[in-house]
Parts: structure tokens; sequence; C-alpha cells
């Protein structure tokens, strides 16, 4: 059966705690099959609210596809209650850098780390910052809501991403719903088999003029 991941969606727990919302799908390039989920926690339970640079830190938790029970345009159910959802993996992007490679903190973590240094001159407590290593595996890539959704040739913009639909059976991507248009748009679903290249927020198809304007509209 043919699941939907709506982005912003809330996620519950199987003890019917709402815990956050849907941030990212990710998907294995390789199969182009979703393999997780990301979701955003509410920055005030996240625990970020009073860190340094806490508010635009990630709050993302990584939750595989094998505790995904259900997903609509209402709610996605997962298996774990609210206490082992809590005690999953976060989900992180970032540089890694290579064995024995030199890699320097980015700026805006040096400035964190100086802000907390500036603090604990005032009487705060300084808690050294920990680089955060990337946690997925290496064909894996994400997609967020508004993904800009590219056409090869001629190479431009076809819309932005809605919604990403999946077998629940096999978790392949079977279709993406493109938002087409600004003031006045609507939705149209177009099948995974003219995707041609996924990568982090960004998706290559490939289809002609006359493809795109037959493709269905999606009502939910």
């Amino acid at each position: 059966m043919q699941q939907i991941l709506k982005f912003g969606t809330s996620v519950l727990t199987s003890d019917r705690h709402d815990v956050g919302s849907l941030h990212r799908t990710i998907i294995d390039i390789g199969g182009m099959a979703v393999t997780a989920i990301a979701v955003e926690r509410p920055l005030l339970t996240s625990g970020n609210l009073l860190k340094p640079g806490g508010w635009t830190a990630p709050r993302d938790q990584r939750v595989e596809m094998a505790l995904v029970t259900g997903a609509d345009d209402d709610e996605i159910r997962i298996t774990p209650t609210e206490d082992e959802f809590l005690a999953l993996r976060p989900y992180i992007v970032g540089e890694v850098a290579e064995q024995g490679e030199a890699w320097d903190l980015p700026p805006q973590i040096v400035a964190e780390d100086l802000g907390a240094r500036a603090s604990a001159l005032l009487g705060g407590a300084y808690e050294p910052l920990v680089d955060e290593v990337e946690n997925r595996g290496p064909d894996e890539r994400h997609l967020s809501a508004e993904t800009p959704v590219w056409r090869h040739e001629p190479h431009t913009q076809l819309g932005e991403l809605d919604r990403v639909l999946y077998d629940d059976e096999t978790n392949a991507v079977t279709g993406l719903v493109v938002r087409r248009g600004l003031l006045f748009h609507h939705d149209v679903l177009l099948p995974a088999s003219y995707i041609v290249e996924v990568l982090d927020d960004l998706v290559h198809v490939d289809l002609s003029d006359e493809a795109w304007q037959s493709l269905e509209e999606y009502v939910p």
C-alpha cells in the first residue's frame, strides 16, 4: 500500500505522544528507498532553548522505517514510546574528516565556543563543544519541505517538493508530489521513474515538456 510522508506532519508514538514533526525523509539513492525519517523535536522540549546557539542547532531524531507503522496526511505513527523515541539517535549531517586529516571547525561553531567561554567568565558553566559525527550511510541523502525539483534538459526548476510517496512493504519511493506555481499553485504527482538523481535537498528529473504538462494533479 502507498504511504504518504508529508513534511510538517505530526509524529505520534505508540503511547500517543506528539514528539515532533516530519522534517526530512532519508533516502538510499542506490535502491531509491526510504530508509528513515528525521523528526524535528519542538524547541521547548529539545533542551536547546538555553544552550548557546541552541535555537538554530539541529533537533532531529532519526527513526528507522522499520519503526514506522503508518503515514498519511494527518499523522505519522511509530512503534517506540515517547521515552524510547527520546533515546533514539539524532540525525546528524556534517563534514567528516578522513582519518588523519586536519579539520577546522566551522565558523558558527567557533562563535558558539567563544560565546560559551565568555558566559563562563561571568559565572556560567562552560561545556567544551564536541564535534558531531555524521551518522548516516554513504548512499543516504535527505529531502526536506520545498526541496527544489529541477529538470536536466533544459535545466529549469519545475517546482518544489511537498510530499514523498512510498510503498509500505518495500519502502521504495513511488513518487513525489511537486508544487507548481507561486501564488496560484497546484500539486502534481511525479512518478519515481522520472527521477534521475537525488542529492541533499535537491532532485533532478528527466522528462519532456509534454510529459510534465500531462502529469496528474495530486488531490489528497
